[in-house]
């Protein structure tokens, strides 16, 4: 039994807001999972005889995850097969890709959606490619495509069944749920995420999107996986080309980027500089954070830390005291003011 594909979300959450994202993004809370949360449930597909062709680490944004590397190796240490990430790149810079290029190493292919508002921030699809040329320093062989997004595919559902008239590729792919629940397409297994409104009754109840590995059979399982069109087909217009296409839009009522998340990502990298002593890597990492943000805590706290390293400490008890103002509870901020002041009383 070939899978030839299992999707798994690395985090459910995104810095992006796209209408008709399929995997309800805009609406997911900040949730990341852990690699081990995957394993009960590919452990028994395996034992059970399915050889994996490529798992998929997805989100939401994966890059979000505040340690991507550790999630994809604990993966491919235990299963041994090609892995795959799909990213918006909003990431993308040099010090970035150096910061994780033990990822990189593990990947056989990395999927950088082109997104126009991304495309924009980054200057360009040309800047783009030549960024993403770097991460082929850290392993030759991983292939590297720029999927275009600036046309998004419009998801809608019907009250009433139509009969499909073309084949939807989102059926290939097998999403896995940490809870063991699998599904046929990422539109149909992460409904829990979207507002109920969203979705047709017809589709919300189909009887062939999920299957429940908890109750696996080998010969319900290959019917589930073998099975198209399925009843929920009918009520997505994916398998209608003529209501497929549209130009990109951020979803209703959001703003096109979560500033919050990003700053989230550029704090953990950040952090993953200054613990192998590279402060100039954290410095310009950190002057991605946009100006509302370089008021938050652990902004503070991190420049705290460069400011001590680079034989500042005043400045350092300064920020320190700063971030413990905005939040008396950040114990590594009080850890760190609390370090700075006993190694100025012992100088």
């Amino acid at each position: 039994m070939i899978l030839p594909l299992v999707e798994v979300h690395a985090v459910d959450h995104c810095n992006q807001n796209c209408r008709w994202c399929h995997n309800y993004a805009p609406f997911a809370p900040k949730k990341e999972y852990n690699a081990e949360d995957y394993f009960p449930w590919l452990d028994l597909l395996r034992d059970k005889g399915a050889q994996f062709g490529v798992i998929s680490i997805m989100g939401g944004e994966p890059m979000l995850h505040s340690d991507i590397t550790s999630f994809a190796y604990k993966i491919y240490h235990r299963y041994k097969v090609p892995l795959l990430i799909t990213t918006n790149g909003f990431w993308l810079s040099e010090k970035s890709i150096d910061a994780h290029q033990l990822l990189w190493k593990m990947l056989f292919r990395i999927k950088i959606s082109r997104y126009p508002v991304i495309e924009r921030k980054l200057h360009g699809y040309d800047r783009m490619k030549e960024l993403s040329s770097r991460i082929k320093k850290h392993n030759p062989k991983i292939q590297i495509e720029f999927p275009i997004k600036s046309s998004f595919n419009k998801l809608e559902f019907y009250s009433s069944p139509r009969e499909v008239e073309m084949y939807c590729g989102n059926s290939e792919c097998t999403a896995l749920l940490p809870n063991g629940i699998m599904g046929r397409c990422g539109a149909g297994a992460y409904t829990h995420l979207a507002p109920e409104s969203t979705f047709s009754q017809g589709f919300i109840e189909s009887k062939h999107m999920l299957y429940d590995l908890k109750q696996f059979n080998l010969r319900t399982f290959t019917l589930w996986k073998k099975r198209y069109p399925l009843d929920a087909c009918s009520f997505c217009n994916f398998g209608f080309p003529a209501d497929r296409s549209d130009n990109w839009k951020v979803e209703k009522n959001y703003t096109p980027f979560n500033h919050e998340y990003e700053t989230d990502y550029f704090v953990n990298t950040a952090s993953h500089f200054l613990h192998n002593n590279d402060i100039d890597g954290a410095c310009d990492i950190l002057e991605n954070v946009d100006k509302k943000n370089k008021q938050r805590s652990d902004v503070l706290n991190i420049e705290g830390i460069i400011a001590f390293k680079r034989g500042a400490p005043q400045d350092a008890l300064n920020l320190f005291r700063e971030a413990l103002d905005k939040n008396e509870t950040f114990l590594e901020a009080a850890s760190n003011y609390n370090y700075v002041v006993h190694s100025l009383r012992h100088s």
